[in-house]
C-alpha cells in the first residue's frame, strides 16, 4: 500500500507545481493590457514616450527601454508589421501599446511592446485620414 502512495503523492506534487507555475504565467497575462492611440511624444533617452488614448483622449506617460531583440525586458518595436526600434516610431502617428505595471516605477506603466500600423495610403502617399482620424491624429496641413 505503501509503494502506491508514493507515486500518486509524487504525481499530485507534478500537478500542483504545474498549476502554480501556469497561474503565475496567467496572473501575467491579466496584467497586461493595451491602449490604441496617438503617439505624441517619445524620448528614448529619457526611457519614456506620451500616448493619446483615442477613446478618452487623455494623455499617458510609459516607461520604455531600448534593446536588442533577444532582450525579453525590454520595449519591443513593430512598424508597419516588421520588427523595428523606438528609434523607427514617429509622433502624430497611430500606435497600439501593450503594457504592464512597471516594476521600477510604483503606479507607473512599462510599455513592453508597441506596434504602429502604415499610416500612409497607398494611393496618394500621404497620411490615410480615416486612420488617422480614427486614432486621434492630427493630420497635417
Amino acid at each position: 500500500m505503501m509503494e502506491f502512495r508514493r507515486p500518486v503523492l509524487s504525481i499530485a506534487l507534478a500537478l500542483a507545481v504545474v498549476g502554480l507555475i501556469s497561474g503565475d504565467a496567467l496572473a501575467q497575462a491579466k496584467t497586461t493590457k493595451k491602449m490604441e492611440g496617438c503617439l505624441v511624444s517619445i524620448d528614448i533617452a529619457g526611457g519614456k514616450m506620451v500616448v493619446r488614448d483615442r477613446q478618452s483622449r487623455k494623455e499617458t506617460e510609459f516607461r520604455i527601454k531600448p534593446g536588442t531583440v533577444l532582450d525579453r525586458t525590454a520595449t519591443a518595436v513593430k512598424k508597419d508589421g516588421r520588427g523595428a526600434k523606438l528609434e523607427d516610431l514617429e509622433t502624430n502617428r497611430p500606435v497600439y501599446v501593450y503594457y504592464k505595471p512597471d516594476p521600477e516605477n510604483a503606479g507607473g506603466k512599462f510599455a513592453s511592446r508597441a506596434e504602429s500600423p502604415n499610416a500612409i495610403d497607398e494611393e496618394t502617399g500621404k497620411p490615410d485620414v480615416d486612420l488617422m482620424e480614427q486614432f486621434r491624429c492630427e493630420m497635417e496641413p
